[in-house]
């Protein structure tokens, strides 16, 4: 399984302007194989979104039964991965437009 090829962008303060320390965070859009860890997710974020895994972005994954979410980010030192699994219900997730490019 691997997530679509497409990623939303979005700022969590403000339409307008982002404090400096905040990152972008991208979604994935779908679902995504969350038995990979860095060194999988890392490569989905590189060869599939075109993405700089090495950047200060949030890569966010989810699974098909939407408890479970991984979150992937760098910080120059090394990789983070976040990991959080719902007990009870699943996360929100919207259907996202795809872009005519991606």
């Amino acid at each position: 399984m691997t997530p679509t090829f497409c990623a939303i962008w979005f700022e969590p303060w403000s339409p307008h302007a982002k404090p400096p320390s905040s990152p972008e965070v991208y979604l994935t859009c779908g679902v995504t194989d969350l038995r990979k860890s860095i060194d999988g997710l890392a490569a989905v974020v590189q060869e599939q979104f075109q993405l700089n895994p090495f950047s200060t972005a949030q890569f966010v994954f989810c699974n098909r039964q939407r408890n479970k979410l991984k979150i992937l980010q760098w910080d120059h030192a090394g990789f983070w991965l976040y990991y959080r699994r719902l007990e009870q219900g699943t996360f929100a997730c919207r259907k996202a437009k795809v872009p005519p490019h991606m």
